[in-house]
């Protein structure tokens, strides 16, 4: 009975103001009236539905103005005891009335969310997570709004307290000051539009993480009301671990494995950003090859170095990287390393920018890798062998130099289409410039090669880590002459 007196009330305080609210409308100019908006059109018509939990009181007010349904439609759902809420929500949000259908929207997260009741019921299921954070993190406060916002042509007010408990004579003046206010901005002199800004006014450079994911830095151990709040140590992830210069571009990193280059060009980042992951593989890190589409826009404050402004591509696995909620739930393993550690790789990549060829053969090792650990065994078989094929072609032509041949001859024996790889490592090896297990290695590998180019027989996963792992002793022969790699900085996978 209380809970049905206290609905009653409710309705009765909303059917007034609906009333008063017309009336006090009615009043106000022409030019006043253009103020009005799916924020307060309490006009025909107009319908109201709570989702209402009581002890302590939260209200979840759709606030709806559709043709096809009566004016003054008032329906209060509750109120609920906690436990009894989203069942009970969840059964009022099959009716047919919240069958409405609604445009589906270009945000991954409400595709295939094709009614106003499943809308809904994510926006829903956010009030009660409110509900949740405030609940424990919060004192208690007074009758107020917590946010109000659009859905699908509603407007949704999520409300600490009792509706019935305001007073409405106050509650329509703010409504009606509102409205003219409203008015008010549309009648003042448009400020001038500042011209279309591109994304590289907004953006600075790009960024993304390493991955698989890293811990940057000294992992600090959790205190008790870190622990007890349930988010460990993941407020820190976000914080600078260095920043440095690679040439002449910024770079700062996080602790949680971000790395952001400063650069408006896409494709010079994405260079830079795969030689660090590259380089980062001979560290003994394992390290994917960044695709375009995991990079994120970056901004960043030139004073204090610090990330200011990002956009990027929800569906990737780096992107759930960026997502706080990921963090506090603390799903992510990391392998730890040492700030000194990334920044010698990133000093490493630096030295090797210089060096074209070696840079691109790294980059083009490090695809072939993440192909193996996506078990995409053909193409990185391809890809360790292209290295393979690269290094001895480059040890021919060094050959070829030392012998100090004519330009036409030169030409003439760097033809692939006279001279094939098999017969420039037939006469390597007979030079002694290949041991006799590299060779036996080279012609098996050769003849898997030929079998999937031209006969299209699968690789097999052990046959492309052969190839990989020779092609990774011939490149750190070539690396080691350029820079010097401290594995003692690697730590362990936290």
């Amino acid at each position: 009975l209380e809970q049905n007196g206290k609905a009653e009330l409710l309705e009765r305080w909303y059917l007034n103001f609906i009333n008063q609210f017309r009336t006090k409308f009615e009043n106000l100019s022409s030019d006043e009236k253009r103020g009005i908006n799916n924020t307060n059109n309490f006009l025909n018509p107009c319908q109201i539905e709570i989702f209402w939990i009581k002890n302590p009181d939260y209200q979840f007010i759709v606030q709806s103005n559709f043709n096809d349904r009566q004016d003054k439609e008032v329906i209060i759902n509750g109120p609920y005891e906690l436990h009894e809420f989203l069942s009970g929500v969840a059964t009022v949000l099959e009716n047919k009335r919240w069958q409405r259908n609604i445009e589906q929207g270009f945000i991954p997260e409400y595709k295939n969310i094709d009614t106003l009741g499943k809308r809904m019921a994510i926006e829903i299921y956010r009030f009660v997570e409110i509900i949740k954070r405030r609940t424990f993190h919060m004192p208690p406060t007074d009758n107020k709004d917590m946010m109000g916002i659009e859905v699908s042509d509603t407007w949704v007010r999520m409300r600490i307290g009792n509706m019935g408990d305001l007073d409405n004579v106050q509650e329509l003046k703010n409504i009606i000051q509102n409205i003219k206010q409203n008015a008010k901005d549309k009648n003042e002199k448009p400020i001038a539009r500042r011209p279309n800004r591109s994304v590289h006014d907004v953006y600075d450079g790009f960024g993304t993480h390493f991955f698989p994911p890293l811990y940057i830095g000294e992992v600090r151990k959790p205190t008790v009301k870190k622990l007890i709040f349930n988010i460990g140590d993941f407020d820190t992830y976000r914080d600078k671990a260095f920043d440095m210069k690679i040439g002449s571009h910024q770079v700062i990193v996080s602790n949680d494995g971000f790395i952001f280059i400063e650069s408006k060009n896409k494709d010079q980042a994405l260079k830079i950003l795969n030689l660090v992951m590259a380089c980062g593989a001979f560290y003994g890190l394992t390290l994917h090859a960044v695709r375009e589409h995991e990079l994120a826009m970056v901004g960043y404050d030139r004073q204090d170095l610090t990330l200011t402004t990002m956009q990027w591509d929800s569906e990737t696995k780096r992107a759930h990287l960026l997502d706080v909620f990921t963090l506090q739930r603390g799903h992510i393993k990391r392998t730890v390393v040492k700030s000194e550690a990334i920044h010698e790789i990133l000093s490493n990549t630096e030295k090797l920018l210089e060096h074209k060829k070696l840079a691109a053969d790294m980059r083009l090792f490090n695809d072939g890798l993440t192909h193996f650990r996506n078990s995409e065994f053909a193409p990185s078989f391809i890809m360790g062998w292209s290295v393979i094929e690269m290094y001895y072609s480059d040890l021919w032509n060094s050959m070829l130099t030392k012998e100090n041949i004519e330009q036409e001859r030169r030409a003439k024996l760097n033809n692939t289409g006279q001279l094939t790889m098999d017969t420039i490592l037939e006469f390597l090896s007979l030079q002694h410039e290949i041991d006799e297990d590299s060779y036996d290695l080279l012609m098996e590998l050769k003849r898997k090669r030929n079998k999937f180019y031209h006969g299209g027989k699968q690789v097999a996963k052990d046959d492309a880590m052969r190839c990989l792992n020779y092609a990774r002793e011939l490149l750190t022969e070539k690396i080691k002459s350029q820079i010097h790699i401290s594995n003692d900085l690697i730590l362990t996978r936290q």
